[in-house]
């Protein structure tokens, strides 16, 4: 039996209608899509851009709070212990003499923890100093003591090596200026060595700290 030819076109129509409807919603469904997931992006790259700021905040708050505190626990104020006194090798390290623009280097009294000297200390004849507080202190413990409280010039460091209780010994290659003494009264202060670096990675920043044991 043959179709009538309106009901062939009407067939055609409709399917040619079905294609197009079907094109027109993928276009739409495409479009739709992309948008979506670009906003998914764009979504996420706020909120990594959001995080990257407050990391970075917080990490120039940290250096800056502790640049505030630089050398603190060394004898810097004394007319023999100056931070650009390069004859006293690395005892005042000197002060960021080698920081770059992606590393800096410097000494703090991280946890502002002390001991008063209660015995005269003379390091030309002995390296141990009998303190009122032993246990602050750490083998490995760099340690600087000042006499500028008792009215006196003299600074020095030097690294722990042993504890007995209230006594600590330091090495034998301790700086300090010639003729130093540190009568009772004097302080002795553990001084951490810390370091910011910034790779050339852009694999952030990085804090590392050889701090006192005792604090840790």
């Amino acid at each position: 039996m043959m179709q009538h030819p309106l009901i062939t076109d009407q067939r055609g129509e409709g399917l040619i209608g079905f294609l197009v409807s079907v094109v027109i919603s993928a276009i739409v469904f495409a479009a739709t899509t992309t948008a979506y997931l670009q906003g998914i992006v764009r979504a996420q790259d706020h909120r990594t851009m959001v995080q990257v700021r407050e990391e970075a905040r917080e990490i120039a708050d940290l250096i800056a709070s502790e640049l505030r505190l630089l050398g603190s626990g060394m004898p810097l104020s004394q007319d023999d212990f100056s931070s650009s006194d390069l004859s006293l090798g690395d005892a005042p390290l000197p002060l960021l003499l080698d920081s770059s623009a992606s590393y800096i280097h410097f000494r703090l009294n991280e946890f502002g923890r002390g001991a008063i000297i209660d015995a005269a200390f003379d390091p030309i004849s002995t390296s141990t100093i009998s303190v009122t507080d032993g246990s602050i202190f750490a083998v490995g413990d760099t340690v600087y003591v000042t006499n500028m409280t008792t009215g006196g010039t003299d600074g020095l460091q030097g690294e722990i090596v042993s504890i007995s209780g209230n006594s600590i010994t330091l090495n034998g290659t301790m700086l300090y200026p010639v003729g130093a003494t540190f009568d009772v009264g004097s302080l002795v202060e553990p001084v951490s060595t810390i370091a910011f670096n910034s790779p050339e990675t852009w694999s952030g920043i990085t804090r590392e700290t050889r701090a006192a044991a005792k604090s840790r």
